[in-house]
């Protein structure tokens, strides 16, 4: 069992509806069918399209944009390039460094879910 799926599995438990998408053109395909508010964990390292690929791609669609809330998950700090942390800004999204406390992951959906909710 990889990351994602124990995310999903420790998720679950805490009460939230998880959807997991292998990839990010995957991840966007569901963004964009679902009419649902999503808090969207996002790796920036993902094959197809990248975290910052994505965001940029989320962006540039309004709807998407007005939507959806992320938590942006990425294994340097030191390595977060300038893209990522503009994205970061303009979607309010949490940048969290691995290996992060499990706490502070569900400390920034239960934020971002609040916005989103507001």
């Amino acid at each position: 069992m990889g990351i994602r799926e124990l995310i999903g599995e420790l998720l679950e438990s805490e009460g939230y509806t998880v959807e997991l998408a292998s990839d990010g053109q995957r991840a966007l395909e569901r963004l964009r069918a679902s009419s649902r508010r999503m808090v969207v964990l996002l790796d920036v390292m993902m094959p197809v399209l990248n975290g910052i690929q994505m965001l940029e791609i989320v962006a540039s669609d309004e709807a998407l944009a007005s939507r959806h809330g992320f938590v942006v998950m990425t294994a340097s700090a030191m390595g977060a390039s300038d893209a990522l942390l503009r994205l970061a800004r303009q979607f309010n999204a949490p940048v969290l460094t691995k290996p992060f406390a499990i706490e502070t992951l569900l400390s920034s959906i239960d934020d971002v879910a609040g916005r989103l909710r507001a």
